[in-house]
């Protein structure tokens, strides 16, 4: 379980020092001041390790601290109904097929490589995500084996993104820190519209593909909830260093070498 989650949880419910709290299976005091840390960095606690109003928008949402300030900041953008799709696809079940008959694992295969995006794996769970939208829901169990897709991860993946956009719709949804809530110019509540005023929110289930633009600002609002995540190619190899201190190297997810060949940053997931 994520430590900064349920510090985080416990936070919200009033208890102001974990470190104190009779835990059954109590975690390293490092640890504990490790989470601690991180909440602090992504506004959730203040410097007296008190829950924000950042913080408090973040527990109520169902996703782990890095992808609950992803949400929040892209409300901020007004890009919301995608990023809850990311979100939803990266927190939940792996969509490809990772065992089972060779074919259908020879499907899964050949369906990441069509959707596939050089952009990671976010943008590649979108693609496959916002193609799965369109198809009519009597025919998507078909069209899932056909491509070595787990049907189930997918409903999931859609329950969840609905789920986050009901909690966001409903205020204080969004609430940053002092300064910071209407920095891009939205309205602190509500899942936004982009610049062309087109609410990204008449799609009901994320069907049909969603601009370049509110890609981008996805991306955007994915480096801001995990900057504590990020990496830079270390020298004449395929390794990455992390940024934050203590450095750390990441590889690649196996099959995603090529992909990040050229790519000079990146940010990830544990």
């Amino acid at each position: 379980t994520n430590l900064a989650t349920m510090v985080l949880s416990l936070k919200q419910m009033g208890v102001d020092k974990p470190e104190q709290l009779d835990w059954l299976d109590p975690p390293e005091p490092s640890a504990l001041q490790q989470a601690m840390r991180q909440l602090f960095l992504l506004d959730a606690l203040d410097r007296h390790s008190r829950l924000t109003p950042c913080g408090a928008s973040m527990a109520r949402l169902p996703l782990e601290p890095c992808l609950a300030k992803t949400m929040l900041c892209a409300v901020q953008s007004g890009c919301a109904p995608t990023a809850a799709a990311m979100c939803a696809l990266v927190y939940g079940e792996d969509v490809f097929c990772r065992a089972g008959p060779e074919p259908l694992k020879q499907a899964a295969q050949e369906a990441r490589k069509r959707y596939e995006a050089a952009e990671g794996d976010h943008t590649t769970l979108l693609n496959v995500f916002e193609e799965w939208a369109t198809v009519a829901p009597t025919h998507r169990e078909a069209w899932c084996s056909r491509r070595g897709l787990h049907a189930r991860a997918l409903r999931a993946a859609s329950d969840v993104r609905a789920q986050l956009l009901s909690l966001l719709d409903r205020p204080p949804a969004a609430v940053l820190s002092q300064g910071e809530g209407h920095r891009r110019g939205s309205p602190a509540g509500g899942t936004g519209a982009d610049s062309d005023g087109n609410e990204e929110g008449r799609r009901p289930n994320g069907g049909g593909q969603s601009s370049p633009r509110t890609r981008r600002l996805c991306r955007q609002a994915i480096c801001e909830g995990h900057f504590m995540h990020a990496a830079r190619r270390a020298h004449a190899s395929r390794a990455f260093v992390t940024l934050a201190e203590p450095a750390q190297t990441v590889f690649p997810r196996h099959g995603n070498e090529a992909l990040l060949d050229t790519a000079s940053h990146v940010v990830f997931s544990e």
